[in-house]
């Protein structure tokens, strides 16, 4: 059984939980699960090295220490978990919602991304011998950069499914203002993870399965960009395979399996 969040150190202002962790697994073996969270994040991340927004004390910033018994091979399973956990605490608080994992692994309420994950994994020879596993959510932002294509937070979901499903609101009815509790959000996220970070070491098949079943856009014929190609193609998800790799099936009925970063939505 993984224990999450036995040992949990919060900061006001951190350049990143992520590497507030590299930097503690430096000096130590923290003990496994143990949390690093951040009110603010003056250099947070995301894929690619792109950077994370997040407004100072509305959203939770975290990072998990974890220590996979898995080969490299295997720890796309790390991804699927974490990725799962998170958007099973964002369907918690917005049931009403389409809650999808955007391979491989932003979180999406319908086609907006409310949480993004970033997986550090560090290897020596034919074992993983920790992993750091960043988490961001977006709790109670409500106005985000203009640069940011899609985003929402559980605090816009949460509003606007009461405001439509309200049927006494008329269209001039002020929408309510209902502010999340970050520490709740927290800990269901904490056991979220710990949940499925034990499904993962007890039952990867089901683990497979519910990331299957949670694929954005999957069976949806889709655009998708081929940088090396500099194309713009359409086809359809099919799977994401045992190592991570998105598998589409495009309009010639050629089968493709694609490793991160070799392409990209079209949104």
């Amino acid at each position: 059984m993984h224990v999450i969040g036995s040992v949990i150190y919060h900061y006001p202002v951190l350049d990143s939980t992520n590497a507030c962790a590299g930097r503690l697994l430096s000096q130590i073996r923290p003990k496994p699960g143990t949390i690093i969270i951040a009110g603010f994040q003056t250099s947070g991340r995301g894929q690619i090295n792109k950077g994370w927004h997040s407004a100072p004390g509305l959203n939770l910033c975290l990072s998990c220490i974890i220590y996979p018994d898995i080969r490299p091979q295997d720890q796309f399973q790390i991804s699927a978990a974490v990725s799962l956990a998170v958007r099973d605490t964002v369907l918690a608080l917005i049931t009403h919602r389409n809650v999808t994992i955007k391979w491989p692994n932003d979180i999406y309420v319908n086609d907006k991304k409310i949480a993004g994950i970033l997986i550090q994994n560090s290897i020596q020879g034919n074992k993983i011998t920790n992993c750091v596993a960043g988490i961001g959510l977006n709790v109670n932002e409500t106005e985000f950069p203009v640069e940011l294509p899609n985003p929402t937070s559980l605090k816009l979901e949460s509003t606007d499914t009461l405001y439509r499903d309200d049927p006494k609101t008329v269209d001039d009815s002020p929408i309510p203002d209902i502010k999340l509790d970050l520490k709740a959000v927290q800990e269901r996220l904490i056991e979220n993870l710990r949940l499925r970070l034990d499904i993962s070491s007890s039952n990867v098949l089901q683990l497979h399965e519910d990331y299957q079943a949670a694929l954005y856009r999957r069976n949806i014929l889709s655009s998708f960009r081929l940088p090396q190609k500099d194309t713009i193609q359409s086809g359809t998800i099919e799977k994401v395979d045992d190592v991570g790799r998105l598998t589409i099936r495009w309009q010639n009925g050629h089968i493709v399996s694609y490793q991160h970063r070799e392409i990209e939505y079209v949104l």
